[in-house]
């Protein structure tokens, strides 16, 4: 601050000191509400780190911004209330953040890449270019020989680009801080604005002119129909996004650029934001890239397992349907089931027919399908004969032996009989303990429901809540028990409050299954009469390994059933956000009397709001003693003790009619830390009258001069008030105390400081009543810092209820140690008075 900056505040307090004096009040006050709002902000990060799935990246972007903002105002604030003292914090901070920053950044791969890619152009680690459908395609393709449908892919950069040139970056990012995946309202509130700026902004015409050669390319037919689905960074990996995302069938050459639109807007569809947000993915870190491939209108079709995911069975699986298989993974029907063991020669074991009454067609007049009514020669007949069936399973261990891991794998036949493979992902497969213990007991409770398949193992006690629609999904509570008619995907987006689901049709294979199995939610499908039997409200217990439901809850299940194993996993989140709060939340600064409490000696987010705090409060420490001389606002406090009281009334320190009184009552105050002091000097265990005051010969020339006047046995002293704040100088005879405060309704914002030197008595005396101040404060819940013959005492952060029974106790503590330094004889004595002190109120112990 320069040297006529500095002058000018000289001449201001000494001019007009009443109006300096509140104006170091304001941004002394305004400091404390950063304070507060920087612990609150750093409190929220800590939060999302611990909890885990419960807010989008975009949101820890925000905290942080706002939380470096709080610290630079708050910095700016210190620097107010002591001027060139402490410039050297706002360097430190800058070190500090110019480490968290780089954490905020996420990269954005494959801006460089071409927009688009014919299928046999993917290079090997390509995955976060195309995704990971269009990737394992590719390598199936050119490694394996196995038939893949001609496809072209419309890559990551495209999406990117899309973005860019509509300017959407920023807009998604602000409505992705503020969503709450637990609440369903709020995610289809922020889905529904993504997705509308989406679909309504327009392709840039390169890409749409690159969108249209390369279908010329593909198809060299306009009349050809090509199928547009996603391919998103990170789909079909470890997390699969199984059914979260849009696929659009039977696309024409009019409707491309639509279907492209309708494709990355499912990448904010609101269950898709519920999935990639519970698997703590960032947005920036998921592109969309988008496969167009040409369209097979299927005989037949369907999903292989190369294992059970829900059991130990070595037999691979097929679930098979007639038409498209958008009704099965969907979870519409109950589709044909093959089983096939692992041989060199496989041979079909198993089989059972499905219940499917209708399938799935490509519709005549444009984009999409149609259901229609299923032939009836198909009726009793599976789906899938057993030559195909075998040859699907062939396939299916040569993929599993490439990719070393097992296959989720969707394949359909076209009316020729060809079999063609459209997606192959890591599936994710249940890993149960040896020992089940589950079956050792028998429960007593009545059996609800004895039917149905195991897609998810586990079991789930709750209440049952009917859905019809996803539109139902607000009627979920944390614990349902989920019933419904079909496993749709979009239930999917409720995941994370349902102890179990269970329904009427569906299959192992459909979409809603693996999304429980990846979130360890016991699921039952396909029980046929679910939603007839369980009814609203009624608790259940959902043991899906045995595929029943009990009526009630199950006493000891909890213990016995069998536990699923959880590998370990640091999500990108989490990584991220570890290593931010490394410069965020470890305090280092832990005493403010040590020399090393200083500026430099700042390593973290957290050491700089103890250090400016702690500084603020030593700044205002000394308004009190700013305001002893001729200030033209006080008021004088009507007491019954020997105390006179001058108050300045800051802010709203004084109920509405007092600030027109010359002498106020304890009554007028409308702050309560000065009301609890003042309760605690008035105890009746304190007797005024039992001693002498001690004489203060220099107090005594100032009143001779006529600078204070005198109303009691006791000279003045002065306190600053406002609704909440206190700020105030007691002087008794030859030693005085200094007590700063907030004592409000915000517990962060709560604390008291306390500073107690001098005395009449001699040395010893002086610091024999040091000690048992330091004794007594501690017992009281103090941090207490003792030096010779004066003692520092404070605590934080305490709800109202308690600031104020430590200002009371500090009150009754002042007056009975008041002369104590000329009373006290030995140490015998001293425990003594500690324990005489200590017992006239027990609660104020701290245990």
């Amino acid at each position: 601050m320069p040297l006529i900056e500095k002058f000018k505040g000289v001449i201001y307090r000494i001019f007009f000191p009443d109006d300096s004096i509140r104006k170091k009040y304001q941004t002394f006050k305004s400091l404390l509400e950063l304070d507060s709002l920087g612990h609150s902000l750093m409190a929220k990060l800590e939060q999302i780190h611990d909890e885990g799935g419960s807010v989008d990246f975009c949101a820890v972007e925000k905290a942080y911004t706002e939380l470096a903002q709080t610290i630079a105002d708050m910095i700016e604030r210190l620097r107010a209330l002591a001027p060139s003292r402490y410039d050297a914090l706002a360097d430190v901070f800058r070190c500090i953040d110019a480490s968290i920053r780089p954490m905020l950044t996420v990269s954005k791969d494959g801006r460089s890449i071409p927009h688009l890619l014919m299928l046999d152009e993917i290079s090997g680690d390509s995955e976060k270019v195309v995704g990971g459908k269009a990737a394992s395609l590719a390598i199936i393709s050119r490694n394996l020989k196995l038939p893949i449908p001609p496809a072209f892919v419309i890559t990551a950069s495209t999406f990117w680009h899309f973005l860019e040139s509509n300017q959407l970056e920023d807009k998604i990012d602000e409505i992705l801080a503020d969503v709450n995946p637990q609440s369903i309202p709020s995610l289809d509130a922020a889905s529904k604005k993504i997705v509308a700026m989406l679909k309504e902004s327009p392709l840039p015409p390169d890409l749409e002119e690159g969108i249209v050669d390369f279908f010329k390319r593909l198809t060299g037919s306009p009349g050809t129909a090509v199928a547009l689905r996603s391919s998103a960074v990170a789909e079909d990996s470890e997390f699969s996004f199984a059914g979260q995302y849009r696929s659009v069938l039977n696309v024409g050459l009019e409707d491309l650029g639509e279907a492209y639109k309708e494709v990355i807007a499912s990448k904010y569809s609101a269950r898709a934001l519920s999935y990639r947000i519970s698997k703590e993915l960032l947005d920036k870190q998921t592109p969309m890239a988008v496969l167009v491939v040409e369209m097979i209108n299927a005989k037949a079709s369907g999903i292989l397992y190369t294992q059970d995911p829900v059991s130990s069975s070595d037999a691979l699986k097929i679930y098979s349907v007639w038409g498209l298989a958008d009704p099965l993974v969907k979870g519409h029907l109950s589709p044909d089931v093959i089983e096939i063991p692992r041989d060199k020669n496989p041979t079909v074991r198993k089989k059972e027919q499905g219940t499917q009454k209708q399938r799935a067609v490509l519709a005549a007049d444009g984009p999409g399908t149609k259901l229609v009514d299923l032939e009836p020669e198909k009726e009793n007949v599976i789906s899938l004969d057993d030559d195909h069936a075998k040859q699907l399973a062939e396939w299916g261990m040569k993929l599993e032996s490439y990719f070393g891991v097992a296959q989720d794998i969707e394949w359909c036949m076209d009316a020729e009989g060809r079999l063609y493979l459209l997606q192959a992902r890591p599936l994710k497969l249940e890993e149960v303990q040896d020992v089940c213990e589950i079956g050792q007991i028998e429960p007593s409770n009545e059996v609800l429901l004895a039917k149905g398949e195991k897609a998810a193992a586990g079991k789930g006690t709750g209440e049952v809540v009917k859905i019809e629609s996803h539109a139902e999904l607000q009627k979920l509570s944390s614990g349902s028990v989920l019933v419904a008619s079909n496993s749709s995907p979009e239930f999917a987006r409720a995941i994370k409050k349902l102890s179990a689901i269970v329904t009427d049709f569906g299959s192992v294979a459909g979409h809603l299954a693996s999304v429980a199995r990846e979130h360890r939610v016991p699921t039952l499908v396909n029980t046929g009469e679910a939603t007839q039997i369980l009814q609203d409200g009624q608790t259940v217990t959902v043991d899906a390994d045995r595929q029943k439901v009990f009526a009630g809850s199950v006493e000891g299940l909890d213990e016995l059933s069998c536990r699923l194993e959880a590998g370990e996993f640091e999500s990108p989140l989490q990584k991220r956000l570890r290593n931010m709060l490394k410069y965020i939340s470890p305090l280092n600064l832990t005493d403010p009397r040590d020399a090393a409490f200083a500026p430099q000696n700042c390593k973290t987010v957290n050491d700089i709001l103890r250090f400016a705090h702690e500084k603020a409060i030593a700044e205002i420490f000394s308004l009190g003693e700013e305001g002893r001389g001729r200030l033209r606002a006080t008021q004088k406090l009507k007491s019954d003790i020997p105390i006179t009281l001058r108050i300045l009334n800051l802010s709203d320190g004084l109920h509405e009619q007092a600030p027109e009184k010359k002498h106020i009552d304890l009554e007028d105050l409308a702050n309560p830390g000065l009301r609890a002091l003042w309760r605690g000097l008035s105890h009746p265990s304190i007797d005024w009258s039992s001693l002498p005051p001690a004489f203060d010969w220099q107090e005594f020339d100032r009143v001779s001069a006529g600078i204070i006047d005198v109303e009691s046995t006791l000279l003045a002293s002065f306190a600053l008030v406002s609704k909440d704040y206190l700020n105030i100088n007691i002087r008794f005879g030859y030693h005085f105390v200094v007590i700063d405060s907030v004592c409000g309704n915000d517990a962060d914002k709560n604390y008291i400081s306390m500073r107690f030197e001098g005395g009449g008595g001699g040395s010893r005396g002086r610091r024999m009543r040091v000690r048992f101040l330091s004794e007594v404060l501690q017992q009281s819940g103090f941090e207490a810092y003792p030096q010779g013959d004066w003692i520092e005492a404070a605590c934080r952060r305490l709800i109202r209820q308690d600031t104020e029974q430590k200002l009371s106790i500090l009150g009754r503590l002042l007056g009975y140690t008041r002369l104590l330094d000329i009373r006290i004889r030995d140490l015998g004595e001293l425990q003594e008075l500690i324990d005489d002190f200590m017992e006239a109120d027990p609660k104020i112990r701290v245990q």
